[in-house]
């Protein structure tokens, strides 16, 4: 004898029927293609970039100046004349440690221009068809079938969803922290590195032996001295804003990124209980 239809069946079913993945593979989608996210993140990127640059750039002629302060009292002395005269040894330890730092700013401008790199590649048009493909395949699967959708085909979804949307995530973090935290710090201390003069050495004329030039240098001993000490005067201020930028930098090029990237995976790990159970 055929049994009569149970009519809490058609409630249950739509209730079973994946609403909430359904919305979140809609927003997904939207992120995907209309990007609200990347234009801005692109922008702060070159943002960062072109300050890491300029700091760069600031730091290797600071260092450069020192440099060749410290190369021309070397110079005098290792010809004899005037051995005593080498008031540009002061500088070493400040030069040393503008040289570090500039080598600290050249990674990170490369780390900006991988990031800038980073973010072209994920946002291209063949990576977001993929990852369409892949999330309606999944949406299809959880409205046509009761069971879970193959555990490669979640993984893969959610973990290049997760890379897509991750760029520039961190990057609209990272310069949301500049922002409110390290720019006036970052304004200040680039300021005092461009302040910075470099020493008037007497001039070389033609046909000028070395040993005149010795006796140039130390005929103005006390006005060069007198501009190197300034100049140790100042680099030697100029310490504790390189620390201070070398730890800006190194939370927007490592420390952020390094955040998000653990952040992803956290959250990758929640969203896999979506691929599991996608009804409802």
């Amino acid at each position: 004898m055929p049994t009569a239809p149970d009519p809490a069946t058609p409630a249950i079913r739509a209730q079973r029927r994946p609403w909430r993945l359904t919305a979140f593979m809609v927003l997904a989608l939207l992120l995907v293609w209309l990007r609200p996210m990347d234009q801005l993140a692109e922008r702060y990127t070159d943002q960062g970039w072109k300050r890491a640059l300029t700091t760069f750039a600031a730091a290797r002629l600071l260092n450069g100046a020192l440099s060749l302060a410290r190369e021309v009292e070397v110079t005098g002395t290792v010809l004899g004349v005037g051995g005593s005269f080498h008031p540009g040894a002061v500088l070493a330890p400040v030069d040393e440690l503008v040289e570090q730092f500039s080598s600290l700013m050249l990674g990170a401008t490369l780390s900006f221009a991988l990031q800038r790199l980073v973010q072209q590649i994920f946002s291209a048009w063949p990576l977001c068809l993929a990852l369409s493909v892949l999330l309606l395949a999944w949406l299809a699967w959880a409205w046509r079938r009761p069971a879970a959708p193959p555990r490669l085909l979640a993984g893969a979804a959610l973990g290049l969803l997760c890379l897509r949307l991750l760029v520039p995530l961190t990057a609209l973090g990272s310069e949301a922290v500049y922002q409110g935290f390290l720019a006036p710090e970052y304004e200040q201390a680039q300021a005092r590195i461009s302040a910075v003069k470099t020493p008037e050495l007497p001039p070389a004329t033609a046909g000028e032996g070395w040993t005149d030039r010795a006796r140039a240098w130390l005929g103005q001993a006390p006005e060069l001295a007198r501009q190197l000490g300034e100049i140790k005067a100042q680099a030697e201020g100029l310490v504790e804003h390189l620390v201070r930028l070398a730890a800006v930098f190194l939370l927007q090029t490592l420390v952020l990124p390094l955040a998000f990237l653990w952040a992803a995976w956290r959250g990758l790990r929640l969203l896999m209980p979506l691929g599991r159970n996608s009804k409802g």
